[in-house]
């Protein structure tokens, strides 16, 4: 778990079949959940997102919907840029070196739902980006994308756990049996 972050970092602009990708399922000893392009690891929390098979995000689930419902654990790994999960906006900024290229208000699915700040942030060959509750500034999420993929919130799911599939479907894309598997 200590080389966690680490390996992740590598994992983006891989293709989902390198061997790298399988050697780094057999350490973490967790089987994701897939749907939708999104790679989940519901006990780890955090998500692989693919565009076309190829990595192209890691989003980190600190206190999004998912962690709150407990369909998602809490990542409690290293964060891009030496983010801390109690950081808030100006914290980040100073370890990011400066504001966000981007910043917008999202409003959650649902009415009930808090609307956090969306803020991309650049960082070595990557966007950075930032899920900051809009009343508390708390971070949420935080998402490592290659510059060759999309922000997060660009992505329809924006953080919500995706449909998974079971059975031969999952097989044929990750190479495992899940336990729902007959």
């Amino acid at each position: 778990m200590h080389y966690l972050y680490e390996d992740i970092v590598k994992l983006l602009d891989k293709s989902s079949q390198d061997e790298f990708f399988r050697r780094f399922l057999d350490d973490l000893g967790e089987s994701p959940q897939y749907g939708n392009g999104c790679y989940v690891f519901p006990q780890s929390g955090f998500c692989l997102i693919c565009d076309k098979g190829t990595f192209v995000s890691a989003f980190f689930h600190v206190a999004t919907e998912a962690v709150r419902s407990g369909d998602v654990q809490s990542f409690v790994g290293k964060l891009p840029g030496g983010i801390d999960v109690t950081d808030q906006r100006a914290d980040i900024e100073k370890k990011l070196n400066g504001s966000p290229l981007r910043s917008r208000l999202v409003r959650g699915r649902n009415e009930d739902q808090e609307k956090c700040y969306w803020d991309d942030y650049p960082y070595l060959s990557f966007v950075v980006t930032t899920c900051l509750d809009a009343a508390s500034d708390q971070i949420r999420a935080v998402a490592l994308t290659s510059k060759s993929g999309s922000a997060p919130s660009d992505l329809p799911f924006y953080g919500q756990p995706p449909k998974m599939r079971t059975g031969p479907e999952r097989r044929r894309l990750t190479g495992r049996r899940s336990r729902h598997d007959g």
